[in-house]
């Protein structure tokens, strides 16, 4: 995240996702002298809906009224 101050009353947030996965399950890995359960993960194209999540919570720290909420689309 980056934070940018436009003037004494704006600024300015980049959220920039890096490194993006989704957990699809668990997964047993040997750790002698047990097994241990392990995230398993699927690299994935970061979307913008994470990314205005944290804007929103951001913006309802600050108190800003002027965000449109959160539009997703239907679950099939």
């Amino acid at each position: 995240m980056h934070i940018k101050s436009i003037d004494g009353l704006h600024s300015q947030i980049t959220v920039t996702t890096i490194d993006s996965k989704i957990v699809i399950g668990k997964e047993m890995i040997p750790k002698p002298p047990h097994f241990v359960r392990k995230d398993k993960t699927l690299a994935v194209e970061p979307s913008t809906i994470e990314e205005y999540e944290i804007l929103l919570e951001i913006g309802k720290l600050v108190g800003e009224k002027g965000m449109p909420p959160l539009s997703l689309p239907e679950k099939k």
